[in-house]
Formats: C-alpha cells, structure tokens, sequence
C-alpha cells in the first residue's frame, strides 16, 4: 500500500518524470501534470495528499495553483520549486500563500524526502 498520492507539476518533464520516480522509490503513488490547468484537472481525479509544483508554468503558474489547492482543497499540502527563487519569493510562499514548504533547485533529495513525509503526515491530520 502506497504512503500517500502525490501530484508532480513541473513544465519540464525531464524533472516531473525524475520526481515522480524518486517518489515513487520511497513507497509513492506519483501522477504527473505538464502545467497549473493540467495540475487542477489532476487534483479533481488523483486526488492527491500532497501538491509539488514548479513555480514557473505556462498557462497558471505555481502560485496560481497553489491558491486554487488552498480554496478547494485546504487539507492538501503545496510544496513549491523554483529554479529563480529569492528570499522575498520564499516568505510569500509561506508566509502569504501557504505552502506548506519551498525548495530552490536543484534540490536536495534527502530534504525533499523529509518534507514530503512532513507533508504527508500534515494532509493525513488535517
């Protein structure tokens, strides 16, 4: 039985497709979306615990989706990537948005697991 179900959005697939696969390796049932409308679209049938998401994305962008997880789907986390971030990027993440975390890449797998489980633990409480 999988830990949880988690939603990989990424607009390069190189790096949606290595996520889910390492998520997958530590026991993760993994869908993936292309950008922020495929990545709703996603939700609606995956229904995934947890949400990682690029933040830069055609079409709705990280912080676009992750505003519309946070109204329909509260009990879900949002992890966010970027490989453009700031520090001013990373407090509106959290601190405005309501990601539940935010990872500059390249990112640091063993960190990743971590929060992922965090992550987890945070949906499956909520």
């Amino acid at each position: 039985m999988p830990k949880g179900r988690i939603l990989i959005v990424d607009d390069e697939a190189v790096i949606a497709d290595t996520l889910s696969e390492l998520l997958e390796s530590w026991g993760y049932e993994t869908a993936v979306a292309a950008d922020g409308i495929e990545g709703l679209g996603s939700i609606e049938e995956f229904r995934p615990m947890v949400v990682v998401t690029d933040v830069y994305m055609p079409n709705l962008d990280g912080f676009g989706l992750l505003r519309e997880v946070r109204e329909l789907h509260p009990e879900t986390a949002v992890i966010l990537l970027t490989g453009q971030g700031t520090v001013e990027m990373a407090v509106r993440a959290i601190q405005e948005e309501g990601a539940f975390h935010y990872f500059e890449k390249p990112i640091v797998f063993s960190k990743l697991r971590l929060v992922v489980e965090r992550a987890v633990e945070y949906a499956v409480a909520r």
